[in-house]
Order: C-alpha cells, then sequence, then structure tokens
C-alpha cells in the first residue's frame, strides 16, 4: 500500500483534518495533500514523527510486511484488468512484477496474478507471449509451497495444464502428487496424460475387472466414453436424488478412485454432480453443468432497462446473459462498490446470492449516455440449499458516474437508483 494511502487511512482514523496534522508536523497543508494523493512523499526525517502522530508503527507506515486482504487483492486484480486494456500487456506485467516484489509473501496475489497474466497473454495482443513462461511458472511454483491447500491445488492444476500443453508429459505428471487420491479430478487428469501420449491401452489397463466388465466391456468404448463416463446402473455407484424440483441434482458416493478406475472398496468419497440419463444411461456431467434457459423477462424504470436474457446454472454458481440499456443523459455505474453485495440473486425466501467481484470488473458496467452493453455476471454459490433463485437485485445504481467518480467519501453519494428483474 502507498505511504499516502496509509498516511490518509489513519489520519481520517484519528479524526485529523490536513490542516491539523500540518500543524503538528510544522509542514503545509498542500504538502500533506501532495503525500496522500502520491504526488509527493514525505521527508525521511517525518516518517518516525508521522507514525507517532498517527499512533502506528513505521512498519505500518511503510506497509512493511503487511498482509494484504481478500479485499485488497481483489481490488489488484480488477485494477489489473482495467490495465490489460487501457495500458496493454506489457506494461501491466511490470507494474505486477513490481508489485509482487512488494509482497513477496503474499502466495494469494502472486497465484491470482499469475493466472490473469497466463490467460491475457493468449487472448490479449501480446507480441511474444513464450518470453513470459519462465517468470508465470516460477510464481505459480512460489503459490505450489503454500500452506493453503486450495492454493497448491490451483497452482498445481495450472502448472499440470501448462505442461500438457508444451507435451512435456514427464512434468506434468509430477503435478498430480499434489492432488488427493480421492479427488476424480487427478483421476480425470491421469486418463488425459495417457490419452495425450496415445497411451489408451495403459489407461484401460487401471480399471478392474468389475469395471471392465460393467463399464467398458471392449477398448473402443472405454476410447470413446473415457471422459464422459458411463454409469450402466444407478445402484453400482450409489446415486441418490439430491434435489428434486425442475432440476436434479444427484448426490453420488464415489468408492476410492471409481470416477476412473473402478476399484470399489469401503472408503467412500461423497460428492455432488449432476446426472443425465441417455438411452437407459447415467452419465455425469464432469463440467457441472444442470441446465440452460432462455428466460427474456425485462424490467425498465426512469433510468434503466434490464433484459435477463439467459441463464447457465452449475453447482457451483449460476451465470447470467443481460442487457442494460441506459436510458438517460448521463453516464452511469450499475455496481459502486459503495456497499457490500448491492447486486445479488435473490432466492425464494429472501436469501442472497452475490456477485463473483471478479466477474464484473467496474469498468465493464459503466454505460454510456442513451447506449446498451450486454455482460455475462456469475453468481456464487446457487445450489448450498434447496431454494431456486426469483430474481436479480441491482441495489446500488449510480446514476452520475462523472459526479461519483469526484465524490471524496463514495459512501455519501446519494444520486442512486435500484431495480429488481424477476424470473
Amino acid at each position: 500500500m502507498d505511504i499516502g494511502v496509509v498516511i490518509k487511512k489513519y489520519r481520517k482514523e484519528a479524526g485529523m483534518t490536513q490542516e491539523e496534522m500540518a500543524n503538528r508536523l510544522g509542514v503545509t497543508t498542500p504538502a500533506v495533500n501532495k503525500w496522500e494523493n502520491s504526488n509527493s512523499k514525505p521527508d525521511i526525517e517525518l516518517l518516525a514523527p508521522i507514525a507517532r502522530l498517527l499512533d502506528i508503527s513505521l512498519d505500518t507506515l511503510l506497509s512493511f510486511h503487511e498482509n494484504l486482504s481478500d479485499t485488497e487483492i481483489e481490488e489488484i486484480i480488477r485494477k489489473m484488468d482495467r490495465m490489460f486494456s487501457e495500458e496493454g500487456y506489457e506494461k501491466t506485467y511490470e507494474w505486477a512484477l513490481r508489485l509482487i516484489k512488494e509482497y513477496p509473501n503474499c502466495n494469494m496475489l502472486i497465484w491470482q496474478a499469475a493466472v490473469m497474466l497466463d490467460a491475457r497473454r493468449i487472448t490479449d495482443k501480446c507480441t511474444n507471449p513464450e518470453k513470459y513462461d519462465k517468470q508465470i511458472n516460477a510464481w505459480y511454483e512460489l503459490a505450489l509451497h503454500d500452506e493453503n491447500e486450495e492454493i497448491q491445488h490451483h497452482a498445481a492444476d495450472s502448472l499440470f495444464g501448462f505442461y500438457l500443453r508444451k507435451k512435456n508429459y514427464t512434468k506434468a505428471e509430477k503435478y498430480l502428487d499434489y492432488f488427493s487420491e480421492h479427488d476424480p479430478m487427478k483421476s480425470y487428469y491421469q486418463g488425459r496424460l495417457l490419452q495425450e501420449q496415445g497411451k489408451i491401452k495403459e489407461a484401460y489397463d487401471l480399471l478392474s475387472t468389475d469395471c471392465k466388465e460393467e463399464m467398458f466391456p471392449v477398448l473402443e468404448k472405454f476410447k470413446n466414453d473415457y471422459t464422459d463416463l458411463v454409469f450402466n446402473t444407478a445402484k453400482t455407484y450409489d446415486i441418490k436424488l439430491w434435489m428434486s424440483g425442475k432440476y436434479s441434482i444427484y448426490k453420488i458416493s464415489i468408492y476410492e478412485n471409481a470416477l476412473a478406475t473402478g476399484v470399489v472398496n469401503n472408503n467412500a468419497i461423497d460428492s455432488y454432480y449432476t446426472v443425465v440419463e441417455e438411452n437407459n444411461d447415467y452419465k455425469i456431467n464432469i463440467n457441472n453443468l444442470i441446465a440452460k434457459e432462455e428466460l427474456n423477462t425485462e424490467n425498465s424504470n426512469d433510468y434503466v432497462r434490464i433484459n435477463v436474457i439467459s441463464r447457465k446454472i452449475y453447482i457451483d454458481y449460476e451465470e447470467y446473459e443481460i442487457k442494460i440499456t441506459n436510458n438517460t443523459q448521463k453516464t452511469i455505474l450499475m455496481d459502486g462498490y459503495r456497499k457490500n453485495n448491492s447486486m445479488y440473486l435473490q432466492d425464494s425466501v429472501g436469501g442472497k446470492k452475490t456477485a463473483y467481484t471478479n466477474e464484473i470488473p467496474e469498468r465493464l458496467l459503466i454505460i454510456n449516455p442513451l447506449l446498451s452493453i450486454t455482460r455475462t455476471i456469475k453468481f456464487n454459490k446457487s445450489y448450498t440449499e434447496k431454494i431456486s433463485s426469483k430474481g436479480i437485485t441491482f441495489e446500488d445504481i449510480i446514476l452520475d458516474y462523472d459526479e461519483y467518480k469526484k465524490q471524496e467519501n463514495k459512501q455519501e453519494y446519494s444520486n442512486v437508483s435500484n431495480i429488481n428483474v424477476g424470473f
């Protein structure tokens, strides 16, 4: 965090004006203003007096070994997203490089920044994407040794995919060690690895005799169906209906490595999957897609018209395609981040499912006067309860974005509207 941001934060917490702070330090008010706006930095001899005045340590003032919060990391990733479009890949990469040097122990930041840079060098105009291989993979390796197993898993997944694309199968296989033996994705990746090498027979040999007899009686059937496994009977894999209603989700007890190997013992792992029935066979959806729907429902007021075009429903989230039309003569912002969860799904009992903030960077929800945008927005944790979504609420529509940008205290901005679109 920039020293000016720190000074401003703790000055306000102390209930002190810029003028008061300047008088106590023996400097001018414009000098304090320049610090807080990052136009200059305080002289080194002033650092200790500033820290004492604000009742903080020098480490805090200088952001030394500061742990970034999840909110701060999200803001950094949003800034990276804007920089790719506004300044290009090279400048964004250099900025990320400096940032990671500033926070060398924040593996969550390192991993997320590496993912952004990894994906963007393929999709954006990057003249020589391969020159970044070494550094991006080095960041993944750092994240790989984090104490957080989730970060380890994501880093291993990224490295496995990279070396699989490069056809370096020995290195790709190394990263499978970071997946639990009970993780179905490990079995899936093992199968992909063997298939990429043309080792279909070796993959087939992983199956137990019972599994071959029941699911893949011939090698050719295994070859054609491996990535979309066929369950001949629900009973074999203990499939139980988890949720009734319009969509069906099943709870599947997978025994040891049964997803890929068919090996069955009493060490059961319960996982939730969507299951479809095709030709009297049960098939598991690897991507956990439950359903697609055309909605074409809309609502409007004096300021905006919102058309919810369609949705895709997955186990862990819902994905909506929406069209938003600005009916005013001013630029508007659909979510100003003034408050938490200002854009959310409503369920049948009034609960909220909030949007993934990294899926809706601020710049994508700015709409110019009398124009429309179409965006896809993801909402989290759709099916933690047996409740279906009834509509989308936009609780914090900023009606004058230019005015809003000038507002120092965004929480006090009052020119807002809201709208709900029911399904």
